[in-house]
């Protein structure tokens, strides 16, 4: 937040996350905050300052693949 104050930004990219499925259930409280409390907060600095957000997910969101991986042209 206080970097918010002092810089105005176009565009901010919002990495930050906490994420695994062990770590999950491990360490619940800690993932809740990361990723929905800071989420918010970023959500909030980007209604005062209005700036551009590029939210990127992990891939994770996928859930596991037991396939192999190909590049098709």
């Amino acid at each position: 937040e206080e970097m918010f104050e002092k810089h105005d930004f176009d565009y901010v990219y919002h990495l930050a996350a906490e994420y695994g499925r062990w770590n999950g259930e491990d360490f619940y409280e800690n993932l809740w905050l990361t990723n929905v409390a800071g989420t918010k907060n970023m959500l909030r600095s980007q209604e005062k300052k209005k700036f551009r957000m590029v939210f990127f997910s992990s891939a994770e969101v996928y859930g596991d693949y037991e396939g192999v991986n190909k590049e098709e042209a």
